[in-house]
């Protein structure tokens, strides 16, 4: 039977440096292919523990239970536990570590760089049981489904048990993915940037056109909901709600549509890392947990919220559905309060922090995306909050108006230079760094997870909290946002450090080694939960039990102090042995026979009497039944904890609010940029945007500082015209002109001062843009078809209120087709939608369509000088961009000076020149 062991060492593949002598001198660190050094230390390893040697690339997956196979009582129970769990990665606790066998051993080793050996039937490793969680989040980060197979019982209880001489029962009590790995402590530095952790349920009807989804980040229990219409063809609304949301586990009906599962386990695999896809069954009855709380929840999104409480059941972490979430449930399309944000929206103006940051390495993370830009939060759950508000911009003027009116109050009280009456929220926000994180530990007390650690820091964090808000509601600030949230604030030591106190003694929550220690027996008992004062009951029945055996072991130590005549006798611990006699060597005649020698030194020699082994055996039985009742009491705690939720999650709320707009105001101190004026919505009128002096501030913000800006005017659709068409040379400035106008619309949107001299918007209910070259081969799509499948998109969806972008149409085909197409889509947008339309073009012809509906469209051009300079072949024709827009249309790219500065030979240059005047002397001909 399996019983505990001795730590075994983990040697990993980065550790080992073998001297200049040694046989596997030759392998040195860093040489092109390690493969032949892995498979010498391999070879090495195996000789020095005795096991035979086995090439590593050959697999090693474990015997099929059919077999004649014998095998050992713990490899019967991992075999019995793995047909359970299938693809599931099992770590086996044994003792003081955790093993892998057979295939996960094999996984093991290529992903976390650990040795395998044979052990009976199977290869194995291991890991030491306080690195369980390191190994557990490199195999979940690698795309794994990590289960923890725990032994129930110790060695205490098994020897008290009937069924001693059998192996320790051990059963699967944790499941590991993505999104069902949070984080452990405050200082969990993997997930201190970690803006989106979302596990979504995704169910489609027959036809695969309407669809329903529910997701739940299980970290922070934010909820979201939607229901939608998409295509078949492309699912242009499915990609934009997973490039917004970027869930990293994706749940789906076992009969889900082929064609969607393609279509999700492809998004899944260009993920870094990459998101899982799961099967689930969908349960017959929608009474899932928590389902009677979302009654705000359209009827479509039940069978998904169902399907999602399936699964995370699995886990234990169906609270994340329960009532407390019910509060923080939003609906992803909210068309009368929120812009909608297209993905290509999303991804082509750089508005959230690339999916995979390695990629962008040598950019700053405020020039690679406008949330690092804004980002000046000082806690992680303000930064998540800002994320959402980048995702879902306002729409409804009123809403805008409030948060702008918000930001301007904050910058008043923040200002140094304003006197003491406004010290109250500069002191509020100046502790923001140092509080916890109180919607993931918020998240722990639901799921009944936190330690007596965690709660401490909680508690501490609340008690530095109180006395701040109090402060802040005796100077309100004077703008209507922050009035309402702050009313909505209660005192959190009223709701939790004053409940906690009534059970546990709060000095020692941080300090404590075990949970018996915490609790109190004195207490109001008119303020006390009954069902938790019946179970401290019987805790302190078991605790007084403990103490009985304790003093039976102090009256056996006067016994033996009497027997070995020495009064000052006290009992001895050593490493993980208690309660043991110390004699020295001299005095080992004077020891009876009959006791039992534990472990010595050269000097002493430790022994327990056969009365001390039966008292302590009784010891350790109790102690092992009283953590069980102190853990009883501990659940029963948070769930007491767990019903202020709700009051507790407003106050966590108003301060990731008053972080985002704090961040907002920094941005606007150290930018200079300037309130945006909101115009009033109406029946009948068009959004529009002017900008005087507008900067892009991701672009300047990446500009070295010897180089300025050129900033620039513009208006549309609030007047006449309703498009514009912009022409100009190759690298002129046209594509960040537009993506300038659609990011100051967005950041106006979000209640942000933007970059301009001045600015004012009537808000857009959408954002579309067609920019850029792709193709989409998995889908057998080429790079026109997708061009146009986004265009299509656009004029399906787009109305008088929204934003259109669209960037060189029509360029993936011949001349003609392409200029034919761009001319009947702006067209389209001008006249038919009369929807704001931003048009950036090489073909003049398209210019052209001013003269035939008049004022509807407008032509500006980035302006740029022509000068001859004389060179070594003769005169030389030079341009220089001015990167300012004017009135006016371009005939020419100059595309071949562009091919000059990206470094094409001068004998092509001179070849494209010749071909290019001959083609410009036929055109004009």
């Amino acid at each position: 039977p399996a019983s505990p062991a001795a730590p075994a060492p983990v040697i990993e593949i980065e550790d080992v440096s073998p001297p200049p002598q040694h046989p596997l001198s030759a392998f040195r660190r860093g040489t092109a292919d390690p493969a032949p050094r892995r498979e010498a230390l391999r070879k090495a390893f195996a000789a020095r523990v005795g096991a035979p040697a086995r090439p590593s690339g050959q697999p090693a997956a474990a015997p099929p239970p059919n077999t004649a196979t014998k095998y050992t009582p713990l490899e019967a129970q991992v075999v019995a536990i793995r047909a359970e769990n299938p693809g599931t990665l099992l770590m086996v606790e044994c003792g003081y570590k955790y093993r892998f066998f057979g295939e996960d051993a094999e996984t093991a080793r290529r992903v976390c760089h650990l040795y395998t050996h044979r052990d009976h039937n199977f290869e194995t490793c291991s890991v030491p049981t306080h690195r369980l969680m390191v190994y557990v989040r490199r195999l979940v980060n690698a795309g794994h489904r990590v289960g923890v197979v725990r032994q129930t019982e110790t060695a205490a209880l098994k020897r008290a048990s009937t069924s001693s001489a059998q192996p320790f029962t051990r059963k699967l009590t944790e499941l590991y993915t993505p999104g069902t790995l949070l984080p452990t402590s405050e200082a969990d530095v993997d997930f201190d940037n970690q803006l989106f952790s979302y596990i979504m349920a995704l169910v489609a009807t027959a036809t695969e056109k309407d669809y329903a989804l529910v997701a739940v980040d299980a970290g922070t229990g934010d909820l979201v909901y939607d229901t939608f219409r998409d295509s078949t063809n492309d699912h242009l609304e499915l990609r934009a709600r997973l490039e917004s949301l970027r869930p990293v586990e994706l749940v789906l009906p076992r009969n889900a549509p082929p064609s969607l599962l393609r279509l999700l386990r492809h998004y899944a695999s260009a993920c870094a890392p990459p998101a899982r896809v799961e099967l689930v069954e969908q349960p017959r009855h929608q009474s899932a947990f928590g389902l009677e709380s979302h009654r705000d929840l359209p009827a479509a999104c039940h069978d998904s919220f169902a399907l999602l409480s399936t699964y995370l059941h699995n886990f234990g972490l169906e609270a994340a559905l329960g009532p407390s979430s019910a509060s923080r449930a939003w609906r992803f399309t909210d068309k009368y309060r929120k812009m909608r944000l297209a993905a290509d929206a999303l991804r082509n103006f750089n508005l959230l922090p690339p999916s995979d940051p390695e990629l962008d390495a040598s950019v700053s993370p405020r020039a690679a995306s406008l949330f690092g830009f804004l980002n000046r939060t000082k806690s992680r759950s303000g930064a998540r909050l800002l994320g959402k508000w980048i995702r879902q911009p306002l729409f409804h003027a009123d809403d805008i108006r409030a948060r702008l009116d918000a930001v301007e109050d904050l910058r008043d009280l923040v200002n140094p230079s304003l006197p003491s009456q406004a010290a109250p929220w500069r002191n509020l926000i100046d502790a923001l760094p140092s509080l916890p994180d109180f919607e993931r530990g918020l998240s722990r007390i639901v799921y009944r997870t936190c330690t007596h650690q965690q709660l401490a820091v909680l508690l501490a964090g609340w008690s530095t909290l109180a006395p701040l808000l109090a402060a802040v509601k005796r100077r309100p600030a004077f703008s209507a946002m922050l009035k309402e949230l702050l009313a909505l604030v209660d005192n959190p030591n009223q709701l939790t450090v004053s409940l906690v106190e009534q059970y546990v003694d709060i000095a020692k929550l941080s300090t404590a080694t075990s949970k018996a220690e915490l609790f109190k027996r004195e207490g109001n008992t008119a303020l006390r939960d009954e069902h938790l004062n019946s179970l401290l009951d019987r805790m302190f029945e078991v605790e007084e039990q403990c103490e009985d055996v304790k003093a039976g072991l102090d009256q056996h130590l006067s016994e033996v102090r009497s027997f070995l005549k020495r009064p000052t006798l006290q009992w001895k611990s050593v490493a993980q042995e208690q309660y043991l006699i110390e004699v020295s060597a001299e005095s080992l005649p004077l020891i009876p026979k009959s006791w039992l020698r534990v472990n010595q030194t050269k000097t002493w020699i430790r022994f327990r009497t056969d009365k001390a082994v039966e008292l302590l055996e009784d010891l350790c039985l109790v102690q092992e039944k009283l953590a069980l009742q102190a853990n009883e009491c501990w659940d029963a705690l948070m769930r007491l904890l767990a019903e202020q939720a709700g009051e507790l999650r407003r106050c966590s709320h108003f301060l990731d609010t008053l972080d985002c707009l704090n961040s907002f105001v920094q941005v606007a101190l150290e930018q200079d940029f300037v309130r945006p004026e909101i115009l009033d919505q109406g029946k009948g009128l068009r959004s529009g945007i002017e900008i005087r002096g507008g900067r892009h501030p991701l672009v300047e913000s990446a500009m070295s500082m010897n180089t300025s800006y050129v900033p620039n005017d513009l208006a549309i659709s609030l007047k006449d015209p309703s498009a514009i068409v912009l022409t100009g040379p190759n690298m002129g400035g046209k594509s960040t002109l537009v993506r300038m106008v659609a990011v100051v619309a967005i950041m106006a949107q979000c209640g942000c001062y933007v970059p301009a001299e001045w600015c004012r918007i009537r808000p857009f209910d959408a954002v579309f843009s067609r920019i850029g070259a792709a193709d989409n081969i998995a889908q057998g799509k080429s790079t026109f078809e997708t061009e146009l499948s986004e265009a299509c998109h656009i004029l399906r969806n787009a109305n008088h209120q929204s934003l259109v972008v669209l960037d060189e149409l029509g360029r993936g085909t011949s001349t003609h087709d392409g200029s034919a197409i761009a001319y009947a889509t702006l067209q389209s947008c001008a006249v038919d939608i009369r929807c704001a339309t931003l048009f950036v073009t090489h073909y003049p012809i398209v210019a052209g369509l001013r003269n035939v509906v008049g004022g509807k469209i407008g032509c500006l051009m980035m302006d740029f000088a022509e000068q001859d300079k004389a060179g070594r072949e003769g005169t030389e024709r030079r341009v220089t961009f001015l990167y300012t827009a004017v009135e006016g249309v371009v005939d020419k790219s100059f595309g071949i000076n562009v091919a000059a500065m990206a470094g094409i030979p001068s004998s092509v240059l001179e070849q494209a020149s010749h071909r290019a005047d001959a083609a410009e002397n036929l055109a004009f001909k």
